[in-house]
């Protein structure tokens, strides 16, 4: 899967890192790291690499 993160029913996860993904598109997205969560949109890949990087410190590079 691009940038490693692994299918979960409604959600990926990477390690620590979860995004949950809604049906609704009014509604956005549900990140949670450790044991911080939030809640946005997400647009363009370059934003979910930039959330990356800052919660965990690590780059969000695409994996072939």
């Amino acid at each position: 899967m691009e940038f490693g993160f692994i299918p979960n029913g409604f959600s990926m996860d990477k390690g620590e890192f979860s995004v949950e993904i809604w049906l609704e598109s009014n509604v956005g997205h549900n990140f949670k790291w450790n044991d911080f969560c939030l809640s946005t949109n997400i647009k363009y890949v370059h934003e979910l690499q930039n959330l990356y990087f800052a919660l965990t410190g690590e780059r969000l590079t695409i994996k072939n």
